[in-house]
């Protein structure tokens, strides 16, 4: 009885492009393919599925399912192919939610083959990889966001001190300060968290349209805030 070995990655945080998923697809269907010729008796299921808020969406041919417009609200895109004759499978998903499970997984008798699609497709991964990953780990993440949230503690002190002195606390003058940045830490956590997601096809997530504005948005408050209250204490 011949071992079956499995193999199962996490996919890293990276943005895809229509030909970079259109490269994923034909690895896949090419394998699918390969057994079919080579086994004639074998049923292969090789199945494309597109689910969203709005509609779901299931192919059997990579034609179809890349000529089909993709929803806006994607929440996950799932590409199965499964050979039971010969015990071979391939199960990727890429998942856009903002607590992720996206992964590869492949199956089969041959350690050669499971490695060979393994590396090709995962080849495609890390060569679209982004730097998302330093705000979806929360050890990353914490030490930025605790910076930000800081700076705009500051930012809201400096301005009370500029323009309400009278009632600005002289004898614990970083009050104010620890209250905002308690305060405004676990929103900004959770907002990085969602704006810097896992997995972005295209421009089709809300966060991949409007990163650079809402980080130059927020950027310009913090230090809008900081200036502004300099400014009025120097004049």
């Amino acid at each position: 009885m011949s071992v079956i070995e499995e193999r199962k990655i996490k996919i890293p945080t990276c943005h895809l492009e229509k030909s970079d998923l259109k490269n994923i697809c034909e690895i896949i269907e090419n394998e699918s393919n390969i057994i079919k010729k080579e086994n004639s008796n074998s049923s292969v299921s090789l199945i494309f599925q597109i689910e969203s808020k709005e509609t779901d969406f299931q192919a059997t041919t990579m034609e179809s399912f890349l000529n089909t417009r993709f929803p806006k609200k994607i929440e996950e895109i799932r590409i199965t192919m499964i050979s039971h004759t010969i015990s071979q499978e391939i199960w990727l998903k890429l998942d856009f939610e903002s607590t992720p499970d996206s992964y590869l997984r492949v199956k089969g008798r041959d350690s050669t083959w499971v490695n060979g699609v393994l590396s090709k497709l995962e080849h495609i991964f890390n060569d679209k990889k982004t730097k998302n990953y330093v705000f979806r780990n929360s050890y990353t993440r914490f030490p930025i966001v605790l910076a930000l949230g800081i700076l705009l503690g500051l930012g809201v002190t400096s301005l009370s001190l500029a323009y309400y002195p009278e009632i600005y606390n002289k004898d614990n003058p970083y009050d104010l300060t620890i209250t905002v940045t308690m305060f405004s830490f676990p929103a900004l956590f959770f907002f990085f968290g969602w704006l810097f997601p896992q997995i972005e096809y295209e421009n089709y997530l809300i966060q991949t349209r409007m990163k650079k504005t809402l980080l130059s948005i927020l950027g310009s408050i913090v230090v809008g805030m900081i200036l502004l209250a300099f400014s009025k204490l120097w004049s």
